[in-house]
């Protein structure tokens, strides 16, 4: 079975530190600004929920960071062990399609929105939806790429792979294995090992020297 390969293995691991640096860009807008500021990244999000003063004190503590996003980062730290130490690419493709569906999610459905609206703005922001607005959607096109890139790389090592039919059609030619059609041009065209074939017997009579007298 064909592995990732170091080539796809370094290419994957430049996807994934791209990938992971993208949770300290300030990617999410908020206006008006909160705590007076208005470009987040998800670092910044963190740093504020350790030190207390997110959610805001109007959300009654029940304001969260969107499980979408966080799934994300935590499929890249997965993806990024499975691409070492996994010896099948499907296991990678597996693992970057749950992360295209965790970065797609927030694209489809409004939920995630409202649960960062009422993050930085309380409750109150639920009541009057226009009077705020948060957008995290450029950080979710880029984590998508990530997946999406990773998915691809995934896609390369496993349309390399040998099918099962051309397995079959392996044979085994002095420790290498070739197809079986290409094994018998070398058995037909070409003298193995160099061996040139051995001479054929003739049936010759020796007779024995006359006597002189």
């Amino acid at each position: 079975m064909t592995e990732l390969g170091t080539g796809r293995r370094l290419l994957g691991s430049l996807v994934i530190v791209f990938g992971v640096g993208t949770f300290f860009w300030p990617a999410i807008a908020t206006d008006p600004a909160v705590w007076g500021r208005s470009r987040w990244s998800a670092f910044d999000i963190a740093d504020e929920l350790y030190a207390g003063r997110l959610p805001h004190p109007a959300s009654q503590g029940v304001g969260y960071v969107p499980p979408d996003l966080s799934i994300t980062y935590a499929v890249m730290m997965v993806a990024a062990v499975v691409l070492w130490f996994a010896k099948s690419p499907r296991m990678l493709a597996t693992i970057s399609l749950i992360g295209i569906a965790a970065s797609t999610h927030p694209m489809i459905f409004d939920f995630d929105n409202r649960s960062f609206e009422r993050l930085f703005y309380g409750a109150s922001s639920l009541s009057t939806p226009s009077s705020v607005r948060v957008d995290f959607h450029l950080l979710t096109v880029n984590t998508l790429s990530v997946m999406a890139a990773l998915f691809l790389i995934s896609l390369d090592a496993i349309w390399g792979q040998p099918t099962r039919r051309a397995r079959r059609q392996e044979v085994e030619m002095d420790g290498v294995f070739l197809h079986a059609r290409t094994a018998e041009i070398l058995r037909n065209e070409i003298p193995q090992r160099g061996i040139a074939p051995a001479p054929e017997k003739t049936d010759v009579e020796i007779l024995p020297p006359e006597k002189k007298d």
